[in-house]
């Protein structure tokens, strides 16, 4: 009975669906910055066959810093003809690591006179790896060379350490090498005396030089050569034909000391010419011991008391404090040296407390070249 229309119209909501989107981000190596490579990816909520793309954007770590599974952030988006069904978030989260670079660090050593031992000084400095802006120090200690003596190009190795508030984002050396020189030191040697009188037939003697410049502990030099200025013949204790001007020169072999020498002299006169010049010259290498033949010179008016002596001697002669030498020798003819000789007027007092026991000879040769002899009994 009704005709009936066979369509109808009303309104009804389709509401958008939620769309999860995650990012997955890539480990990176130290840069110096917190920048992130991400990708999205989506999680959950997409329909089957819609039309939807989904991205990420300014990825972050959470600081620049090295470290493993730091947060990472990113914002994230869809695109496509079906994405606007979807209700998106903006922002994603997951983990990554920053890891650690190489900073190689070298250093310089300053060049140094000999001084007896091996330390360096030395300063560190960045050869590669640091990223520019960096907060990050280095220094060096504990520098030393491969030997205490003197050379060139020799190596130097320090240990290096890193400071600063970015120092933790670098992997590095603990130990540097570097080349520097250690230079000859230099030593002025000089005698004590400039010149020293004997005649022939005696023995050298225990000529004593200075060196200043000299490192403590070092093994001293040992002797030197006397050689006659007239021919170049070296002293004879044994010649009768060894009177003479000799130069006296120490003999030095340390590498490590660059030596400049101020020669002594030694006059070598007959045993009745004591003191004075002599025009018959010759020489021989520096030996301190050999025969003495004992020269008659007069010694009424030199006296040595107590005699025995135990530790001081004192000497009595007439302007004695006015000596120009006085030698001290053995049966042997080695010569000894003294230790210590307090003058008074017409009067020595001699320190012989280092001699063993045994008999010795004292000549006193004075200012007019006169010399006297007088033996003593040590205890």
């Amino acid at each position: 009975n009704y005709n009936v229309n066979t369509l109808v119209e009303t309104t009804a909501s389709i509401n958008a669906i939620d769309l999860v989107i995650g990012i997955t981000a890539t480990d990176k190596d130290y840069d110096g910055t917190p920048t992130a490579t991400t990708s999205a990816e989506v999680v959950s909520g997409l329909v089957t066959n819609d039309a939807v793309t989904v991205s990420s954007s300014n990825g972050l770590f959470d600081s620049k810093h090295v470290g493993p599974d730091k947060k990472v952030t990113a914002s994230v988006s869809a695109i496509g003809d079906d994405a606007s069904n979807y209700n998106v978030n903006t922002l994603a989260e997951t983990t990554a690591s920053i890891n650690a670079i190489d900073l190689v660090i070298g250093i310089t050593a300053t060049d140094k006179d000999y001084d007896g031992n091996p330390t360096a000084a030395t300063s560190a400095h960045v050869v590669s790896g640091l990223v520019g802006g960096d907060n990050v120090g280095v220094q060096s200690s504990g520098g030393y060379f491969s030997t205490a003596n003197a050379g060139t190009g020799l190596v130097v190795t320090a240990n290096v350490n890193t400071t600063g508030g970015d120092a933790g984002n670098y992997i590095v050396n603990s130990t540097a090498m570097t080349l520097a020189d250690i230079n000859q030191k230099d030593v002025y040697v000089t005698p004590l005396e400039d010149k020293f009188y004997i005649v022939r037939w005696d023995p050298l003697l225990e000529v004593v030089f200075n060196y200043d410049g000299w490192i403590d502990g070092d093994e001293e030099n040992q002797g030197y050569t006397a050689i006659r200025e007239s021919d170049g013949v070296v002293y004879d204790p044994n010649s009768n034909h060894s009177m003479g001007l000799y130069i006296l020169t120490p003999i030095v072999s340390n590498g490590n000391y660059s030596f400049q020498i101020e020669t002594g002299l030694l006059q070598v006169n007959k045993h009745d010419d004591v003191g004075h010049d002599d025009d018959d010259k010759h020489n021989k290498s520096a030996s301190v011991s050999g025969v003495v033949q004992e020269p008659e010179l007069d010694s009424d008016l030199l006296i040595a008391y107590p005699n025995p002596v135990v530790d001081m001697v004192h000497l009595s002669l007439k302007d004695i404090e006015n000596y120009k030498l006085i030698q001290l020798y053995d049966f042997t003819g080695k010569s000894h040296q003294i230790r210590s000789i307090d003058k008074q007027i017409n009067l020595l007092e001699i320190d012989l407390a280092q001699l063993l026991s045994g008999t010795y000879f004292i000549r006193v040769i004075m200012e007019d070249d006169s010399s006297r002899v007088v033996q003593i009994i040590k205890k």
